[in-house]
């Protein structure tokens, strides 16, 4: 994808495509527009992101060994009465909250993006195999799905100021000689509060978005405790 190609619309892209790339703006505008219609008093960190689901009308059934039996986490399918469930491992729904998390955000984003393809789908068997070759046939397919699953369990707002909060405690405990234990400190604090993975705490903060990282060491190597201070 070519630089800035992420900041503006393109008209001229066909948006009609069921499963095509879409840019990190037209996710976010999906996260934010789920989350104000889903919770139009405001929401809470962390997310409930059940309730996302329900008020999409989505229903979240967990399936004993559907891990072992079709080696993924959660899928997505229509059963004949027209109903959509997400379906998850029943041991993650259990013991792997941040994981289990993630994982119904992401088939929440798959029903939203890639609905009409994936509804050919008349079990999970059939929903799993037909998410694998959409999958290996576009390479943008799951790359979608995660990120409007990270917009809408971390959303920009208030995880924006929240990195500054973050930096701005972890530094006036720490100081500013060790830039690696910053960073990690700050996601560290961010994941706990967000309920998610280290990992998809760091995607997150490295997107185009945020460029929290290099935020934070800019404001380490001028020895700044404040984030963003032209905003």
């Amino acid at each position: 994808m070519k630089k800035g190609s992420d900041d503006s619309p393109n008209t001229s892209r066909n948006t009609s495509d069921p499963v095509r790339e879409y840019k990190v703006w037209e996710l976010q505008q999906h996260a934010d527009r789920i989350l104000a219609s889903t919770f139009p008093s405001g929401f809470i960190i962390p997310i409930e992101i059940e309730n996302v689901a329900y008020s999409l009308g989505l229903d979240i059934n967990p399936v004993p060994g559907l891990s072992s039996a079709l080696q993924v986490l959660g899928a997505l399918w229509r059963d004949h009465e027209g109903r959509y469930w997400i379906v998850v491992d029943e041991h993650l729904m259990d013991y792997g909250e941040n994981r289990y998390r993630f994982t119904v955000a992401e088939e929440i984003a798959h029903f939203v993006l890639h609905r009409e393809p994936l509804e050919k789908a008349v079990d999970i068997h059939g929903a799993v195999g037909l998410q694998r070759l959409l999958a290996g046939r576009y390479t943008y397919f799951e790359a979608n799905a995660r990120r409007l699953a990270a917009g809408l369990l971390m959303p920009r707002e208030p995880l924006h100021p929240d990195v500054a909060t973050a930096y701005a405690q972890v530094v006036k405990v720490v100081g500013f000689r060790n830039l690696g234990a910053v960073t990690r400190q700050v996601t560290d604090i961010l994941r706990r509060k967000y309920v998610v993975s280290y990992e998809a705490m760091q995607y997150r903060l490295k997107e185009h978005q945020f460029r929290a990282y290099a935020a934070m060491e800019q404001a380490f190597r001028t020895r700044s405790a404040t984030l963003w201070e032209s905003q």
